[in-house]
């Protein structure tokens, strides 16, 4: 076994589950936290593997990490393509939408367009709100979450 655990995940700002990297390498926030104890515990030191969104579980499959430590929701799809382990957190999606808005229920996203990551759960979900507009943001370049929040403040 190798000295090292290395795990695939974002570089973008989630606070306060993570923050970017100011440097590549060193993550700060409650997942880097978490991965940093389960590292010490194996007697391993811990290495990020910084990926865009699509290319998390490739990566471990590649064998270029170890694992993925970055908000993966367990669903049948990706249990057909890795195991998990217990979940080190339970994380609840939300819709996010500008102050005065109007929209306080699902049946106000009706005709509005919605925003969520291309192949992942959020997106899944977003196709449930009957009426809404659901918009992949992704594609493996930059920072997803902010690419998201820049089209809301953008209207």
């Amino acid at each position: 076994m190798s000295d090292v655990l290395r795990l695939a995940c974002l570089d973008t700002e989630a606070p306060p589950l993570f923050h970017k990297s100011p440097d590549g390498i060193v993550r700060r926030g409650y997942e880097p936290a978490a991965a940093a104890l389960v590292a010490e515990v194996l007697g391993r030191r811990l290495e990020w593997l910084m990926v865009p969104w699509e290319d998390m579980i490739p990566a471990v499959q590649r064998h270029e990490a170890d694992a993925v430590w970055c908000g993966q929701s367990i669903i049948p799809s990706r249990q057909e393509q890795v195991d998990f382990t217990r979940p080190y957190g339970i994380f609840h999606e939300g819709v996010l939408v500008l102050p005065g808005s109007g929209i306080s229920q699902a049946s106000d996203l009706v005709g509005k367009r919605l925003a969520a990551i291309d192949g992942s759960t959020n997106m899944a979900l977003a196709t449930t709100f009957q009426g809404a507009i659901p918009i992949g943001f992704g594609g493996g370049e930059g920072d997803v979450y902010m690419q998201m929040l820049d089209a809301l403040l953008a209207g």
